[in-house]
């Protein structure tokens, strides 16, 4: 057979949106939790004579949170509460199959995983500056788009990942073995920007300050955006055999070699702090 070409494709949208129960401290309750998630699907197959065929897949993942509660008192919501996350997802693999004589096949195929998941300012959010009261008075949320209690504040951020594998596979058999050997190689790439809380206007970003029983009790100073990055190559080889010994003993032997190479390249600290580089 040749020449013959086969393909499938499938869309979903699916739409959310529950009601938070949960009161803020105005005893006011929480706005819709809007969340949509939409997947496109596609397989191909193209079969190019008899001993070679291509193959490929892909999938993009779209998940959107689009938070309630913002608005003026924006900062007595947590931050999931009223952050916007738009997060893309893709995966895809290509795939080239060959078969060699009666007894050997060989596969040479590229995959990638990838994602970009940034938490932004929703619209109609507005700037607060950062309090936090460490009395037994309410804790006020402080962020631009609010945040957890505590003596750490986070903020706004974007987080992505990137990785594709490379690799060769042939395989061998015989009535008494079924040999397969492979080699491969791995990149991974993993970054991040951190970029802390926001001011109101007027104010001085990145500061924190807390009160306590409403009385200033002390700052804290962030030096936001904080970028961060990692990455590692690998390389790999394995053999293995199923090797049917007799009818009733059969031994799987093998052997593998992994190296992993990780580095952190320059990072980056443009914040206002005296700590800025």
């Amino acid at each position: 057979k040749r020449d013959q070409l086969s393909w499938f494709y499938s869309f979903r949208d699916q739409r959310l949106g529950p009601q938070a129960q949960m009161l803020d401290e105005r005893n006011v309750p929480g706005a819709i939790f809007r969340t949509s998630l939409q997947n496109h699907t596609l397989k191909t197959n193209y079969q190019i004579n008899q001993n070679n065929s291509l193959s490929f897949m892909g999938m993009t993942s779209r998940k959107r949170y689009d938070r309630g509660g913002r608005g003026p008192n924006a900062y007595l919501y947590t931050f999931d509460s009223v952050g916007e996350q738009w997060t893309l997802t893709y995966v895809q693999k290509g795939e080239w199959q060959r078969t060699i004589g009666t007894h050997a096949t060989f596969q040479a195929a590229v995959a990638g995983e990838n994602y970009d998941a940034p938490y932004r300012i929703h619209p109609g959010s507005e700037p607060q500056t950062p309090v936090r009261d460490l009395g037994a008075v309410q804790t006020v949320r402080g962020s631009w788009t609010g945040d957890n209690p505590g003596l750490t504040t986070g903020g706004l951020f974007r987080d992505s990942s990137r990785k594709w594998q490379y690799d060769g596979v042939l395989n061998y058999f015989t009535a008494a073995h079924n040999i397969k050997t492979s080699y491969g190689v791995i990149w991974v790439d993993r970054r991040s920007v951190q970029r802390g809380p926001q001011a109101s206007p007027g104010q001085v970003r990145g500061v924190v300050l807390y009160t306590r029983n409403g009385v200033p009790d002390q700052f804290q100073t962030q030096n936001t955006p904080f970028n961060y990055q990692s990455s590692m190559w690998q390389n790999y080889f394995y053999f293995q055999d199923k090797w049917q010994v007799t009818r009733k003993l059969v031994a799987n032997l093998g052997v593998r070699w992994d190296r992993y190479l990780s580095h952190y390249p320059a990072q980056g600290n443009d914040g206002i702090g005296a700590f800025a580089v």
